[in-house]
């Protein structure tokens, strides 16, 4: 059944050809009805007479419609090419949609392996006993293998309850900024401090994990691809990840990039 599936237009026009042949054969080649008759009657008998008498009427019968079969082979055969151009052309149109997703896909996983990513490296805290006013110096690295380009940074250090049942404020959008173009494994350090020293109270409930610090911010840029990307990140001292010497703990939510 599946060769007869796969190779049917094959046979349908073996048999147009075939007909079509016959549908040319010249009735004035044949011998009369008497003559086929009479000669094989004398010849073989009446038995194989009769049936090539038959067999002479049936091939007389095809030439008189030689026309009508030749008119009907044509339409046959102006069917097959147009089912067989309409085939083609669905073809090709799937073919080059197929074309179209891979360069596409091609396209993207060439930005996502070449673009830039930047992204908070490193925090390091001081002081380190929270006496004094905090301090956290973020190492900015592009860590991708194309430039990041007007690179500004912006981010905010401030203490409160843990768990909070309120969101971080917003970054201060007015505040001082400047841009910079970071190429592949290039470094930015910038520094967030706190506008006064920790009271005691403070440092004693950062310790106990009723209070954090949060440092946190967003890092925006521009990638050879002309996309505008942005990285935010949110770091903690206290809480529930205890309170590290030199260094900050990444938190469960805040971090994120496109």
């Amino acid at each position: 059944m599946l060769i007869l599936q796969k190779y049917w237009w094959w046979i349908v026009g073996l048999v147009a050809l075939i007909i079509s042949g016959l549908g040319r054969v010249d009735s004035s080649i044949l011998p009369s009805t008497a003559q086929m008759y009479c000669q094989q009657n004398s010849d073989a008998g009446t038995q194989f007479c009769a049936a090539y008498k038959v067999i002479g009427f049936w091939i007389a019968g095809l030439a008189s419609y030689g026309g009508a079969i030749e008119a009907a082979i044509t339409a046959i055969a102006t069917a097959f090419i147009a089912y067989f151009t309409y085939t083609l052309k669905e073809a090709t149109a799937r073919l080059w949609d197929a074309g179209e997703r891979q360069l596409e896909l091609a396209t993207k996983t060439a930005e996502r392996q070449l673009r830039a990513y930047v992204y908070v490296e490193s925090v390091e805290m001081t002081p380190p006993d929270l006496a004094g006013p905090s301090k956290a110096h973020l190492t900015i690295k592009n860590v991708g293998q194309t430039p990041g380009y007007g690179v500004v940074h912006l981010g905010r250090m401030l203490i409160q309850d843990f768990p909070s049942l309120i969101p971080l404020p917003e970054l201060d959008e007015a505040g001082p900024t400047s841009r910079s173009d970071v190429p592949p494994s290039g470094i930015l350090i910038k520094t967030l401090a706190g506008k006064r020293p920790l009271t005691l109270d403070e440092r004693a409930r950062i310790t106990n994990g009723t209070a954090a610090l949060y440092v946190y911010g967003e890092i925006r840029y521009r990638d050879a691809f002309g996309q505008d990307r942005w990285t935010r990140y949110r770091l903690m001292r206290g809480g529930n990840v205890g309170v590290s010497p030199t260094t900050m703990t990444t938190t469960e939510e805040g971090n994120e990039s496109n």
